[in-house]
């Protein structure tokens, strides 16, 4: 395997199972029926919860208290991307473990089409994090010129941009991405989403966009969400130890920007925690060919592989219950939103 199975290990689905690409004389290995049962019964799971989970945050957000926070609308955004990379990439995955029928492979532009949606939807999601977290870092270093220049309308053209961009790094796949046919070890066709074809564009597809796409979704982020979450609370907790020595006021401004950046610290630090098992795959993946025979190995990255997969999509599910257990104001606006006043119902 090479960094292109990025392609194949982020985003993009893979119907067909282990076992079904090696002979029927090789032995059996527990891995695959596990990474079987995985990705059948929790992808439904997922789509459940994802649509309470992302629409909570949504409507919490978006309340009179918190809505014309630059911050909470990267949150409320952030929720939407969520929600489409859920039902994008869960529900082919679902129809195919229950019905086996392979949603993406139906065409050729189907293929490509969501390919490149599931590459835009969770790269945006990752940089939304990141735009919410620099925003924060901001805030705090600059409150002056934070407020004189950074506001909801802006926050909101920033994201349209970002998108625009995302979507433009990752044409390729309208151009590289296409139907392959084979044939699995019991005699059934087996069609899935790949890269297909010969030159220059293959190389690209193969060698260039795949660290692209790493480097977009996982490692820019990663450094970004971790320096700039790193000085937020350093610089809040060094102005709650001020506040407390001089005795002075805006104890109620700071406990607002502590709820944010804890909220913005435990969120990127689930986003690290999930992300991170299928980038090591990846990174680990160019190593694998040194392992060329040993079939149990490889039966261990299947697993690690699909678990991996489910990890990244538990990322885009649980962020509701992290923004309750660590913001004391989303946990307020949450219980008055459902309880009534001050939930105190």
């Amino acid at each position: 395997m090479s960094t292109s199975s990025f392609i194949n290990t982020s985003v993009s689905l893979e119907f067909t199972t282990a076992p079904d690409d090696t002979t029927t004389e090789a032995p059996y290995y527990i891995e695959y029926d596990i990474a079987r049962y995985l990705m059948k019964y929790v992808p439904p799971f997922l789509l459940v919860i994802s649509l309470i989970g992302n629409t909570f945050p949504f409507l919490v957000f978006n309340r009179p208290a918190m809505k014309n926070s630059p911050t909470a609308f990267y949150f409320r955004t952030l929720a939407l991307v969520d929600m489409c990379v859920i039902l994008i990439t869960m529900l082919p995955e679902t129809v195919f473990s229950f019905g086996s029928f392979n949603i993406v492979a139906v065409s050729r532009w189907n293929c490509r089409f969501h390919t490149w949606l599931n590459y835009i939807g969770f790269e945006t999601a990752a940089w939304i994090l990141v735009f919410a977290s620099i925003e924060r870092f901001l805030g705090i270093l600059f409150p002056l010129q934070w407020k004189k220049h950074i506001s909801v309308h802006r926050s909101r053209f920033s994201v349209i941009i970002l998108i625009m961009v995302i979507s433009l790094a990752n044409s390729s796949i309208l151009i590289t991405m296409d139907i392959q046919t084979g044939i699995s070890a019991s005699g059934q066709e087996v069609k899935k989403c790949n890269i297909i074809g010969s030159g220059v564009g293959v190389w690209y597809a193969t060698t260039i966009f795949p660290w692209i796409g790493f480097l977009l979704h996982a490692i820019i982020p990663f450094f970004l969400i971790l320096f700039s979450n790193t000085v937020n609370l350093i610089c809040v907790l060094h102005a709650n130890y001020k506040r407390r020595k001089n005795l002075s006021s805006g104890q109620q401004q700071d406990n607002r920007i502590f709820n944010m950046v804890t909220i913005l610290l435990m969120t990127s630090f689930t986003y690290l925690l999930l992300t991170g098992p299928l980038c090591a795959f990846v990174l680990g993946s160019n190593w694998f060919h040194l392992q060329a025979g040993n079939q149990a190995f490889f039966a261990k990255a299947h697993l690690w592989q699909k678990t991996g997969k489910i990890l990244m999509f538990l990322n885009h599910t649980i962020n509701f219950f992290v923004y309750y257990i660590s913001g004391s104001k989303f946990r307020q606006e949450f219980k008055s939103m459902i309880f009534g006043v001050n939930g105190r119902q």
